[in-house]
């Protein structure tokens, strides 16, 4: 297992920080589709627990064993929620952390399972959802897209939802406009 890395202690969750690097690069202007209140608000992006990190040059994974309380959650000890990322890396830049510079295609399923007590999604026990995203990034754009569906009973979280963003990097057309790029964004859930 060469290619596999452990996180314990407060643990990063598999799905928002593998976007914020991949797919949606701003999260300082607005968190990812399914931490955003605003959108799937399913989340939040770290949890103590355990998470393994695999990075292969064809695939990488996260496979994490969380509390399920959030990092600012409480902790009552009443269960536990897994969460998992599995994702092709179409051109095999698995092994590496991606700039806006390099050309990627990446395709991933990803998800969480169990009990929840973060008071993010589901407040009353069980909650399960699960998405796939797709993302293609070379020098001059990027573009993504993700379908989730949440699974649970009695609850405004029920349902399904999808998220499109991309990013026109004019600084390729023209030395003059270095760091100037148009992003948009679309959430519906």
């Amino acid at each position: 297992l060469l290619n596999t890395g452990v996180e314990m202690g407060q643990v990063h969750r598999p799905w928002i920080d593998f976007e914020e690097h991949h797919g949606w690069l701003y999260r300082s202007i607005s968190k990812t589709f399914v931490e955003e209140h605003s959108g799937a608000h399913f989340t939040n992006s770290a949890d103590k627990g355990i998470n393994f990190k695999t990075k292969t040059e064809y695939f990488s994974s996260e496979l994490a064993l969380v509390n399920g309380a959030g990092y600012h959650g409480d902790e009552d000890g009443e269960g536990l929620r897994g969460a998992w990322r599995l994702t092709g890396h179409i051109l095999g830049t698995g092994k590496k952390h991606v700039h806006k510079t390099d050309r990627y295609a990446d395709v991933s399923f990803f998800g969480q399972y169990g009990s929840d007590e973060s008071k993010v999604g589901d407040t009353s026990g069980d909650f399960s959802w699960y998405g796939v995203h797709a993302v293609y990034n070379q020098p001059e754009f990027l573009l993504s897209a993700q379908y989730v569906k949440a699974d649970t009973a009695g609850d405004d979280y029920q349902g399904d939802g999808w998220s499109v963003n991309g990013e026109f990097r004019l600084a390729t057309l023209s030395n003059s406009l270095d760091n100037w790029n148009v992003i948009a964004r679309y959430d519906d859930y």
